[in-house]
């Protein structure tokens, strides 16, 4: 969450260490309450982050090859 605001962070503004805290609280969350037994299941965000960080890396370095043509 963003401190100054109380919104969520999108998970294009969000670090690879913000994304396994929510993704481990989420599992700590789920393994100590006891929840209804076909629960939704838990959709880890951290790949997904780590993911939209590689596609944007590898977009910069595409474009700073381009651009050196």
């Amino acid at each position: 969450m963003d401190k100054t605001t109380n919104k969520p962070k999108s998970l294009d503004e969000m670090t690879i260490k913000e994304a396994l805290l929510k993704d481990v609280s989420e599992l700590q969350f789920r393994s100590t309450v006891i929840m209804d037994p076909a629960p939704t299941p838990m959709i880890p965000i951290t790949p997904i982050v780590i993911g939209k960080k590689i596609i944007k890396g590898t977009k910069k370095a595409f474009d700073a090859i381009k651009n050196t043509k």
